[in-house]
């Protein structure tokens, strides 16, 4: 009876459309290769058209010597084409030429058809990484990466994936923003409460149940939603996670989200939402319990969303 109860719920959150997100590049993301029986950093580097130095940097190697059942992140590679240039790829790719020049090892910004290029996608982190040792890999800075992958802290852990790719914005451009410097609001009706929880993140809460809350978060400008959906699908580990399309539902707050998942377990669901609201990216996570009193609760929390405004 219990199951069945819980399935009635979550029917009844469908309809209200709760119910079923920091990454890869057009390029392609990066891929995680073990090592096997006769494998050397020469043998891989030329299978794959790289140098034997790239995949040393890239890897975090300090000498050639590879071990049995080691595993290996193989970036991403293209060929350069007529009409390339390193400011059309980098803008291409989500990243950016001194990037691109970085990872690469060029001293200019000729660049060659027909040669292969190294494109930064993601990085799987091995023992030993430190969110230094990675940005310094790839010409970033740790806050950039911090930045890139909404990281609060210094913390990484083995088997974690990263988004390496970073395109900085000009401050001049129309569409960019800082965003700790965003405000959002809500109108709370009587039985919740918001709250700022840190810069760019705020927190909307029933009063009776705690465990009833949706997290608002600013995301940056130059937003990659691949980036975002690999850090909410990272979020959501341990649920059985749906990818929704916006339009299909039949709640309004979903029609215009730019990514939507859910995710499920056993005592809890999750819903992760981006949207654009006043220019500015928003990533809504919703939190609520596997039961009935979804029902009456869920409904009210999305309807004071809907209220959502950035300044």
């Amino acid at each position: 009876m219990k199951k069945h109860k819980y399935n009635l719920i979550k029917v009844a959150i469908l309809t209200l459309g709760i119910s079923g997100v920091f990454g890869a590049s057009s390029a392609g993301a990066s891929t995680t290769y073990e090592i096997k029986k006769g494998d050397t950093l020469y043998s891989l580097a030329k299978k794959h058209e790289l140098t034997v130095a790239q995949l040393k940097q890239l890897n975090n190697l300090s000498s050639s010597t590879i071990y049995l059942g080691d595993k290996l992140t193989i970036p991403t590679t293209i060929t350069i084409k007529k009409g390339d240039t390193l400011y059309s790829l980098a803008k291409k790719y989500n990243t950016s030429v001194s990037q691109l020049k970085f990872i690469n090892h060029l001293t200019s910004n000729t660049i060659i058809v027909g040669k292969k290029l190294v494109i930064p996608t993601n990085v799987t982190v091995k023992a030993g990484d430190t969110l230094y040792s990675i940005a310094k890999n790839y010409g970033l800075t740790v806050s950039e990466l911090k930045s890139i992958n909404y990281l609060t802290s210094n913390w990484i852990k083995v088997g974690q994936t990263l988004n390496v790719a970073y395109a900085k914005k000009d401050a001049s451009s129309p569409n960019s923003y800082d965003a700790s410097k965003k405000e959002v609001n809500v109108r709370p009706t009587k039985g919740f409460t918001f709250d700022a929880e840190e810069p760019r993140k705020f927190i909307l809460q029933s009063t009776s149940k705690e465990e009833y809350f949706s997290r608002l978060e600013v995301l940056d400008s130059n937003v990659n939603l691949e980036e975002i959906k690999t850090n909410s699908m990272m979020y959501l580990n341990g649920n059985k996670v749906t990818e929704h399309d916006p339009k299909a539902t039949s709640h309004p707050f979903y029609h215009d989200a730019l990514l939507y998942l859910h995710g499920y377990n056993n005592n809890t669901q999750t819903t992760i939402v981006v949207k654009e609201i006043n220019g500015v990216f928003i990533r809504f996570t919703i939190h609520y319990l596997n039961k009935e009193e979804s029902e009456a609760i869920i409904p009210k929390m999305i309807k004071i969303l809907q209220t959502t405004s950035v300044k």
